[in-house]
């Protein structure tokens, strides 16, 4: 049975629960790129980040708020590396011991689009996953379903689940 082939539709690309609140925005994959050689790390990955410019507390409400689509300031990035371009679970501790020690997913606030003011990553205690549920090579879509919990340095954490994404891959 051939995988299950992604389709691009709706306005927005990702879709999910952060701690208990809705979240949504625009994608961005490209092909893992490897600067010091090709390893089985970075043969066939694909690096996946989600952006929005939803408020990330109640104390910084913004005027319009579009999810990212279009010219947008973000204040929100929640980025993948090094996940195989194939229909399949990945566990977040099997992506970890791809990358640096930063981990294989971080999420980041940002002030003014530019400025991280706040860190979270995948340690090596990370639960989660992240599923592609289709794949089309011909049109180079991707989607996938996703589930994760990240923290920072001070061991606070933040929980993305029921996560939903589609993107083309640049």
């Amino acid at each position: 049975m051939p995988d299950p082939v992604a389709i691009i539709d709706g306005p927005y690309r990702v879709t999910a629960i952060l701690n208990d609140s809705t979240w949504y925005g625009s994608t961005y994959a490209s092909k893992t790129i490897a600067l010091t050689g090709e390893t089985a790390c970075t043969a066939n990955r694909v690096d996946i980040s989600f952006s929005t410019d939803l408020p990330y507390n109640k104390n910084t409400p913004k005027q319009v708020v579009t999810g990212c689509l279009g010219n947008c300031v973000p204040t929100q990035i929640l980025a993948f590396h090094n996940i195989p371009l194939a229909v399949g679970k990945y566990e977040v501790s099997a992506l970890n011991s791809c990358v640096s020690p930063q981990g294989a997913i971080t999420y980041f606030l940002l002030i003014g689009g530019d400025v991280i003011s706040k860190t979270y990553t995948s340690k090596a205690s990370s639960i989660g996953w992240v599923q592609i549920t289709g794949y089309n090579a011909s049109q180079n879509a991707i989607q996938g379903i996703f589930d994760v919990e990240l923290s920072d340095d001070s061991a606070q954490t933040v929980h993305v689940k029921n996560g939903d994404f589609k993107a083309l891959i640049n």
